[in-house]
């Protein structure tokens, strides 16, 4: 609980300390590659579609900080006859560092860092039974965008977390996520 009330004061505290730059929103489709170990050598290797809302606030031409949400989709695998199915979301917020590193045709194309903090919910279900737990990871990545105009911008981000899920049972989950979105600033 303490993590989203973190998270709440620091979106508050964001949105209060609005900066002068082009804020934007992007809506991205997320192709998240699964990759669970469980214990007793069980393993979990599957790819998903979801999605992702993220709210970047510039803080001048090269830093901005990006709260978003992330719904990775679901991995399944067949145990025998029983099979198991893994969805998770998460927010995030991370620190973002962007250069313009070249121009096709008039339109400037950006490369991206990004670095910071995941919190994710997991919720898995084998037959009858259900676990759910919660963690706090590192999130980084790097990307590539095209800004169209002053107000649209195509981005491509490959974004990776590191979360660990302890409910009775560890599970090592590291979600590559391979993003392809629109930025629409205002």
């Amino acid at each position: 609980m303490k993590k989203y009330i973190l998270f709440a004061v620091f979106a508050l505290f964001a949105f209060l300390a609005k900066p002068v730059f082009a804020d934007g929103i992007n809506l991205s489709l997320v192709n998240t590659s699964y990759d669970y170990s469980f214990p007793a050598d069980a393993y979990l290797e599957d790819s998903s579609m979801g999605y992702g809302l993220t709210y970047n606030w510039h803080l001048n031409p090269t830093w901005s900080i990006d709260i978003g949400y992330t719904d990775y989709g679901s991995g399944t695998r067949s145990f025998g006859f029983l099979s198991t199915e893994v969805e998770t979301t998460s927010f995030s917020v991370a620190a973002r560092a962007s250069m313009v590193i070249g121009t096709i045709s008039s339109h400037d194309i950006k490369a991206h860092a990004l670095l910071g903090a995941v919190m994710a919910d997991m919720d898995i279900s084998a037959g009858a039974n259900t676990l759910s737990d919660s963690d706090t990871g590192l999130l980084y990545g790097v990307g590539l965008s095209a800004v169209l105009s002053p107000t649209d911008e195509l981005t491509f981000m490959v974004k990776m977390a590191d979360l660990e899920f302890n409910n009775n049972v560890t599970f090592e989950y590291n979600p590559t996520t391979i993003e392809l979105g629109y930025t629409r600033r205002f």
